[in-house]
């Protein structure tokens, strides 16, 4: 029996396992025996017609799955006490071995979470509920003022709070002693204690994936078990402050990981889980001028043969060290250059310098790294030709660019731009929610400026895509793992 047992609600993906329960399972089990993780998402797989979910068409099962979730939410929003075959049958994968202590992790898309919490507190009124992640740190306060049976939100980093949480729980102890939870008084009101931070990241134990069915993960699967690729993380934070980004306030301060230790947890999903790449979750994997010319050389030295890739600033990368990554193993790599505009790069207060990133591009492709681009369409202050710089830049390196991902500018909660709104021309900011009969669930907000509002931006990005397809460039952020995986993805022929 496990006393706590971490949940990833659905639907998130299924590439991999998450990296973020992995981290916190390690931690807790370093203390404490009795911790378990169930990833819902693959549970959710094998509700999917028997055709859908051994597709080697990722998206047609990504859809699937996420078109079934919006079908269990929606019946359940509009009654809470409906009877649900697929959410009876996810609850009671949670409640089997009778835990005492459930933690969800909420990231975005997974809602799921809100029915889940809401009728394992029905069956076990006496079970605590935890809620974790990016999203519950920024809407912590509409979680508890709903009727969602949640008991806490742990703010910012997982591991010192739930692990402080895990042991007032089970030794009766005083809540008042944890930091960086919410959570209702006996008086009903919200208290909110200071987030915890992990100053040396060297010494937290390597993320555990003991427990994940890590051959039903897609990438596991289409390889025939014959491979393993998992996640990682070199760093934590991020040195810039766009104007969009959550990064700098959910983690609050950059630290970073030796290059050794990074290495030494390279060798150690080698060896004990096989791994034959690794997808590097930093926010940058160059924060600092030097850094990721320094762990290929880590890499190099040790011989371990592991291919990896993950995001990188082009501020901090250095044109002339570009051989070095594919040496040490580097197949793939992700730019958020967002736009090519420098008027509009200024204004999201992103360090991009246009002409360097189209050299250094071109340098990647030409070292055999695959070339990811993330675009960012509508941003408040893009007139028209500041998007036809984006799409100029397209056209003008397309020989160079493998695949990118195009995403509509969507405000999020505490960043600047929600914070001041009108230093970015936006004329009207609305909070949007769902509403159920159970409480109100943040979901993002509205807003248009003398530029773009929510129609044109989605002109915008309908005229990115449909150029990228016919530059014969991939759309799609997972397009780099299923190269580095080595399949064929949809007749869409990935060597390089």
């Amino acid at each position: 029996m496990a006393c706590l047992k971490i949940v990833i609600p659905p639907f998130t993906h299924v590439l991999m396992p998450p990296l973020g329960p992995a981290a916190l399972v390690a931690y807790l089990r370093n203390k404490y025996a009795d911790v378990e993780v169930l990833d819902l998402n693959v549970s959710l797989l094998k509700m999917l017609p028997k055709s859908v979910r051994n597709s080697r068409d990722y998206a047609q099962i990504a859809d699937h799955a996420a078109r079934l979730c919006d079908k269990i939410f929606r019946r359940w929003a509009e009654n809470p006490d409906a009877d649900i075959e697929q959410l009876n049958a996810l609850i009671d994968q949670i409640l089997s071995g009778n835990p005492h202590i459930v933690g969800f992790s909420y990231y975005f898309t997974n809602f799921l979470l809100f029915p889940l919490a809401s009728r394992v507190k029905e069956e076990d009124p006496e079970l605590k509920i935890v809620v974790g992640g990016p999203t519950a740190t920024f809407s912590y306060r509409e979680i508890l003022e709903g009727s969602f049976g949640v008991d806490f939100v742990v703010l910012g980093e997982g591991e010192i709070p739930l692990s402080q949480l895990y042991r007032v729980l089970v030794e009766d102890g005083d809540i008042r002693s944890v930091d960086g939870i919410a959570y209702r008084d006996g008086d009903g009101k919200i208290i909110a204690k200071d987030v915890t931070l992990i100053d040396d990241l060297n010494s937290l134990p390597i993320p555990d994936f003991e427990g994940f069915s890590l051959k039903d993960y897609f990438l596991m699967r289409v390889s025939r078990g014959r491979s393993t690729f998992l996640p990682l993380e070199t760093s934590r934070g991020c040195v810039f402050n766009c104007a969009y980004c959550q990064e700098r306030i959910l983690w609050r301060t950059y630290r970073e990981k030796r290059p050794e230790r990074v290495v030494e947890e390279l060798e150690h999903v080698k060896k004990k889980y096989g791994a034959k790449g690794v997808w590097f979750w930093d926010s940058l994997l160059n924060a600092r001028p030097g850094r990721l010319e320094r762990i290929c050389d880590a890499i190099r030295s040790s011989g371990v043969n592991v291919e990896w890739g993950g995001s990188i600033s082009i501020a901090n990368v250095s044109i002339n060290t570009v051989g070095k990554l594919y040496d040490a193993g580097c197949r793939f790599l992700q730019i958020g250059m967002e736009s090519a505009s420098t008027e509009v790069l200024r204004s999201m207060r992103k360090p991009v310098d246009v002409e360097k990133a189209a050299l250094l591009i071109k340098k990647l492709s030409d070292a055999g790294i695959w070339v990811h681009i993330f675009f960012m369409v509508g941003f408040p202050t893009e007139r028209w030709e500041d998007f036809e710089e984006s799409l100029n830049f397209l056209i003008g390196n397309a020989d160079y660019i493998d695949s990118i991902s195009v995403s509509p500018f969507s405000p999020a909660e505490n960043t600047p731009i929600v914070l001041n709104p009108q230093t970015f021309n936006i004329s009207d900011l609305r909070r949007l929610v769902i509403r159920t009969k159970k409480g109100n669930i943040p979901c993002g907000f509205s807003f248009s400026s003398p530029h773009v509002d929510e129609v044109e931006v989605e002109r915008r990005l309908q005229v990115m895509v449909e150029l990228a397809e016919e530059l014969g460039i991939l759309i799609g952020e997972f397009h780099p793992l299923f190269y580095m995986a080595g399949q064929e993805y949809e007749g869409s022929s990935l060597s390089k």
